[in-house]
């Protein structure tokens, strides 16, 4: 059950929290950027993580599926917690821009970036 829950997990917050970037930082070096996100959900749960992409070659929407090399993403780790902020598990489905999850699926607007 965790399992399944996991993969659902991923597919929703790699979908929708990045898409929403409800909280979002921003760091530029040697034209790359990072963007670190927390998530959390109505009953407790939270995500927190990390991706980045080098910004001379990304298009304006970053979109990622399945196995692989990827396109554009260069990294993404992500960790699952439950309501009272216990570790439920932490992936890093793409690493040195190899996505290492059938499952995954990445979308980003760059143009969504918002300045606090």
């Amino acid at each position: 059950m965790t399992h399944l829950f996991t993969k659902t997990a991923i597919s929703l917050v790699t979908t929708t929290t990045l898409a929403l970037a409800i909280a979002i930082t921003t760091n530029n070096l040697a034209h790359a950027a990072e963007f670190n996100f927390n998530w959390k959900g109505d009953t407790g749960y939270s995500a927190k993580g990390s991706f980045n992409y080098d910004t001379t070659t990304a298009p304006s929407v970053i979109s990622e599926t399945g196995l692989g090399a990827t396109k554009n993403l260069q990294s993404l780790s992500i960790s699952f917690f439950d309501p009272l902020s216990n570790l439920i598990n932490s992936f890093t489905p793409v690493l040195n821009s190899v996505s290492n999850y059938g499952f995954l699926r990445f979308n980003f607007d760059i143009g969504i970036i918002f300045d606090f």
